[in-house]
C-alpha cells in the first residue's frame, strides 16, 4: 500500500509475514552549578532541556530546573561545644522538577488508519481493509513533576547513631492518562491526553547504629537500622463531574478501597439488603 515505507503489515495480497516498525527519539541538554562555603553553606543548582519525538514539533521540548541547598550547623563556632555527641547536624530543602515522556506512544499525536484482514475473500484471498483512525489529542506534552523536600541529617556519638527525616510534597501535572469516560456511543475509547494533576504528600524516617568492636580477637563491624515512611496520593484535576467510580475524579486517593460497612444496629431488613448487594458486587466481579 506504501512504496515509502517498508513494513511486512503493509502489504497486500496473502499475508505471509508480519511486522511492526516504529522509531523514537531523544534530545537532552543538562547542565550543573556546585558552591560550598567553608563547608558550611552548599548550593547545587541543575537545568535540564529535554525534547522528544513523541510529541508535536511544536511541544517536543522542556525546561526542567533544580536546585538544592543544605546549611551544616554543625560547622558553626556556637555548635564547638556540642561536637562530642552531635558530629554532624545539616538541615536541607530542595525543589525539582523533571519530565516524563515515557507513558506517550510514539505516534500518539499523529491519526494512524488501522489496517487488518477480514473474512472476506477475494480472488483467493482475504480482502484487506483499512478502518477510520482512532481519536488522539493534538497539544500532547510533557508530564512534568515538581518535588519539593525538606529534610534534615544527624549523626552523634562519632557517627556511630545516624538520623535522617524529610518531608516532601510531589505534584504530577499534566499526566499522561486517558481523558474523561466518553459514552458507548462515541465509538472508541478515550485518548490519552494531559488529563490530570496528581499531589502526593508524605514523610521518611532512618535511623542507624553503626559500630565495631572486637570477636576473637578480629575486628567485627555491624550496623543496624530501621526505616519508616508514609505517604498518600489524592487527585486533584481531572474531568469528571459525574464522580464514575470507573475513572478518577477530583479528591481520588490513589489505593483507596470501597466497600459497604455494617454496623450492629443495622435491621434485619438492612442486613439482608446489604447481603444481597454483596452478592451481586461479587457475581459481576466474578
Amino acid at each position: 500500500m506504501s512504496e515509502d515505507l517498508n513494513d511486512f503489515a503493509l502489504g497486500t495480497g496473502q499475508m505471509q509475514l508480519l511486522g511492526n516498525a516504529n522509531t523514537w527519539a531523544l534530545r537532552g541538554f543538562f547542565g550543573r552549578l556546585n558552591y560550598n562555603y567553608k563547608g558550611k553553606y552548599l548550593l547545587e543548582v541543575n537545568g535540564r532541556y529535554d525534547g522528544t519525538s513523541k510529541f508535536p514539533s511544536n511541544q517536543r521540548y522542556g525546561f526542567f530546573p533544580s536546585f538544592s541547598g543544605g546549611w551544616r550547623l554543625s560547622e558553626e563556632a556556637f555548635m564547638e561545644r556540642l561536637k562530642p555527641v552531635l558530629n554532624e547536624a545539616k538541615f536541607r530543602v530542595s525543589y525539582g522538577a523533571l519530565g516524563n515522556a515515557q507513558e506517550a506512544t510514539e505516534y500518539g499525536y499523529i491519526q494512524l488508519l488501522n489496517a487488518g484482514l477480514s473474512n472476506y475473500i477475494t480472488n483467493g484471498a482475504k480482502t484487506q481493509y483499512l478502518s477510520a483512525p482512532t481519536p488522539i489529542s493534538s497539544d500532547l506534552t510533557w508530564e512534568r513533576t515538581n518535588t519539593l523536600n525538606f529534610g534534615t541529617d544527624l549523626e552523634f556519638f562519632r557517627s556511630k547513631l545516624t538520623v535522617s527525616a524529610d518531608y516532601f510534597i510531589r505534584n504530577t501535572l499534566d499526566m499522561l492518562i486517558p481523558g474523561k469516560t466518553l459514552p458507548a456511543v462515541y465509538g472508541s475509547a478515550s485518548p490519552k491526553t494531559n488529563a490530570g494533576d496528581l499531589r502526593n504528600k508524605g514523610w521518611e524516617l532512618a535511623v542507624a547504629w553503626r559500630d565495631q568492636l572486637e570477636l576473637n580477637g578480629k575486628p567485627f563491624g555491624y550496623n543496624i537500622g530501621i526505616g519508616l515512611s508514609d505517604s498518600k496520593a489524592k487527585i486533584t484535576r481531572f474531568d469528571n463531574k459525574e464522580m464514575l467510580l470507573s475513572n478518577y475524579y477530583v479528591g481520588q486517593t490513589l489505593g483507596e478501597i470501597w466497600g459497604i460497612k455494617q454496623t450492629a444496629s443495622s435491621s434485619p431488613n438492612q442486613k439482608l439488603i446489604i447481603g444481597r448487594l454483596i452478592r451481586i458486587m461479587l457475581i459481576n466481579n466474578g
